[in-house]
């Protein structure tokens, strides 16, 4: 028996599909993998997890599975079967393997299409250094906006504190096609958001056509199908936050994996879904508002009255998406108790 400590990437990054497969395919010699939720090594950033390997194969046609803390390595363990993990893209090992859950996200990929069939989902330029194109002050040589990823929040207005030219920066990676980064209005998204952290996505409106760096995704719509306020909606949802936390290991919010959001489908010419994208389009569009309002005010009761406003709209904007998931009471309890 071998025992490794190593990064929980390995279990749903496209980069590890091989080493999968040459474990749980070929060689079938995965024994146990235990997930730790929490950093375990001072200064890290990314989880990690322990797996245990039988050099002479598994017998069991499955592997031990238990999810813990730091503090509690003997957590209790379940078995998941080799044929779980061989129905999932690409052999991903979900950090979940709740079967509740697993209904859950059927139920929303049976009634959904990817986010990548109706948006292109970019990553953001990576310039040959930030310190020789980037200032902290907007000038003549710096006339351009700039957006990275710790100017996003959800559904703020985005207020750039770097500038850079970008006809004459040098961009060694990422989207150099300035359509992609001119298109208005586009949704941003961070691109980088730790696994230890409840929210996983977090996403705004770029109404303006901001340039954006490698920390940042830009969706853009691809068919006029539904509206770009409802697809942000739905991406800041606590539904595909939950979603997304419970199918990725990943701390890079890259195309290939928000591009598997399930996005409900719309078809405008039943009232009824035409009602639900609109009042999405409503709900979201005030949430906008509010937050532009929420950076402006200065007054503490104010501030106050607009956050429980605020607060009171993502609410309903979290009901409505549970309506168009189709969840039932008892799975949105589900959903509404991991969030927390």
């Amino acid at each position: 028996m071998l025992g490794y400590i190593i990064p929980v990437t390995w279990m749903t990054n496209f980069y590890y599909q091989k080493l999968r497969e040459l474990l749980i395919v070929k060689s079938r010699s995965l024994h146990r993998v235990v997930l730790i939720d929490g950093l375990v090594f001072i200064g890290a950033n990314v989880d990690t997890c322990l797996i245990f390997l039988s050099n002479h194969g598994n017998l069991q046609n499955g592997f031990e599975w238990s999810r813990t803390t730091p503090y509690n390595i003997n957590a209790p363990t379940v078995m998941r079967s080799y044929e779980s993990i061989l129905s999932e893209e690409r052999l991903a090992i979900a950090p979940d393997a709740d079967a509740a859950w697993a209904q859950i996200k059927a139920k929303a990929d049976n009634l959904s299409c990817r986010l990548d069939s109706l948006a292109k989902i970019s990553l953001g330029m990576k310039l040959r250094t930030n310190d020789e194109f980037i200032s902290r002050e907007r000038n003549d040589s710096h006339p351009d906006p700039i957006c990275f990823g710790d100017d996003i929040s959800r559904y703020a207005p985005i207020i750039p504190s770097r500038f850079f030219h970008f006809q004459e920066a040098i961009i060694i990676g990422g989207t150099k096609r300035p359509e992609i980064h001119r298109a208005k209005p586009k949704i941003f998204i961070q691109a980088i958001r730790n696994l230890s952290l409840k929210r996983r996505i977090v996403a705004t409106l770029d109404p303006k056509g901001i340039c954006f760096v490698g920390t940042v995704n830009g969706v853009t719509l691809l068919k006029d199908e539904v509206d770009i306020l409802y697809l942000l909606g739905l991406i800041n949802s606590n539904f595909l936050n939950v979603y997304f936390r419970k199918r990725f290991t990943t701390i890079s919010l890259t195309a290939a994996f928000l591009g598997a959001l399930p996005i409900p489908q719309i078809d405008k010419t039943i009232i009824t879904d035409k009602a639900h994208h609109d009042h999405m389009m409503a709900l979201v569009g005030q949430m906008l508002d509010l937050q532009q309002r929420y950076k402006r005010i200065t007054g503490e009761l104010e501030k106050q009255q607009t956050q429980r406003s605020i607060e009171e709209i993502n609410q309903q904007i979290d009901i409505l998406v549970y309506e168009l998931y189709n969840l039932t009471p008892e799975e949105i309890e589900i959903v509404e108790a991991d969030s927390k």
